[in-house]
């Protein structure tokens, strides 16, 4: 729950600066600094970000295996 309200950065992703401030404003209440880019950013930084994380959880998993053999 802790990840969700406070997140390590909220990415704002519209070519349209009225909709990105009214997304800002809709998360108002998250602590995390905030970073305004394109479309095409925000997807790339998403993408970028669930294979660190992907990659973060393989290797646990690998290093568990690893440890019950």
């Amino acid at each position: 729950m802790v990840d969700t309200r406070a997140p390590s950065r909220l990415v704002i992703g519209s070519d349209d600066p009225v909709c990105a401030q009214t997304i800002e404003q809709l998360h108002a209440g998250m602590i995390a600094p905030r970073l305004f880019v394109g479309l095409e950013s925000a997807e790339l930084i998403k993408l970028g970000s669930n294979a660190a994380l992907a990659s973060r959880v393989a290797l646990a998993n690998e290093l568990a295996r690893i440890s019950v053999e």
